[in-house]
């Protein structure tokens, strides 16, 4: 697993301990086949709660200990505003919410047995572990765990590897991030791969497959734009490794615009989007058949 994955997976099972904390209203869907609830329906379904809630038995709070910097955030924050949370899950709560996390899949039930008659009190960080780990020594086969297929799928998404640009490339690519994981590469060592990846052609090479998948063809589809394409690439990147779009603000500058949506964005110009461009031209893309070629 990548170094800086775990950091991720850990403030993810920071979150899922304020799971229910905070009670939002979702919109009813409007239609004949989602029809709105009644006021009195509402009620009465708030008053059966109540009644069935309060028969039953009261167990222990488990208090939350900090273990790590993303507790210290999470609850200090929460403790700072004096907003209320619950206690540490139950056992058969954390299995499962932990197992369908890492692997996409439902524990065993012999394996929630074990780990509920389990006294370890590691036993948690124990169950971690062993849901990520990726033993390769000694192994004469690619070694495949729901770990690697349900983390690979979810890279394989966010790095859209099933973009039809990419052709043969796609199988290439998976196998690519599959194996990323299953040695532990670090995650800026994947990223930085990806970013200065240089082939003759994505057919034969994993990481390239990140750069050609957005490639701009000229209006006549004969030749690659490669400005468009620099453009496109840090559009891309920003997305992806940073969770900011600046789709606006490479057509126009963000002032007068994006005020409602990031205060940051609504700084930048379309020229902040050009200079960020210019770093990738040290590569030109050949004509539009997904393969490509380093220039210096």
């Amino acid at each position: 697993m990548f170094p800086n994955l775990k950091l991720l997976l850990n403030l993810l099972f920071s979150l899922v301990i304020l799971e229910g904390l905070l009670i939002g209203q979702q919109a009813q869907p409007s239609g004949k086949d989602h029809p709105a609830t009644s006021t009195g329906q509402r009620q009465a379904l708030e008053q059966l709660t109540r009644s069935v809630s309060s028969r039953l038995p009261a167990g222990p709070v488990i208090p939350v200990q900090r273990k790590n910097y993303i507790d210290d955030y999470i609850l200090g924050k929460m403790e700072q505003d004096h907003i209320p949370h619950a206690g540490l899950s139950a056992d058969t709560e954390f299995l499962r919410r932990v197992t369908l996390d890492l692997t996409g899949r439902l524990p065993e039930v012999e394996a929630i047995r074990s780990f509920v008659k389990d006294p370890d009190p590691n036993k948690r960080d124990k169950l971690i572990a062993s849901l990520a780990a990726t033993p390769v020594a000694g192994l004469r086969r690619q070694l495949t765990t729901p770990f690697l297929d349900r983390w690979t799928y979810w890279f394989g998404d966010l790095f859209r590897i099933n973009d039809g640009h990419l052709s043969k490339g796609r199988e290439i690519f998976y196998d690519y991030i599959y194996s990323a994981l299953q040695e532990n590469l670090p995650y800026d060592q994947l990223i930085r791969e990806m970013l200065t990846a240089k082939s003759r052609s994505n057919w034969t090479h994993g990481p390239v497959n990140y750069l050609a998948r957005d490639y701009v063809n000229e209006t006549d589809d004969s030749i690659i734009n490669n400005e468009d394409t620099y453009d496109q690439w840090t559009i891309s990147s920003y997305r992806v490794f940073l969770g900011i779009n600046l789709e606006c603000v490479s057509c126009h500058g963000g002032a007068g615009h994006l005020e409602k949506i990031n205060l940051w964005l609504s700084q930048r110009t379309r020229e902040d989007v050009w200079n960020q461009a210019a770093f990738l031209p040290i590569r030109v893309f050949g004509v539009p058949t997904g393969t490509t070629a380093s220039s210096h």
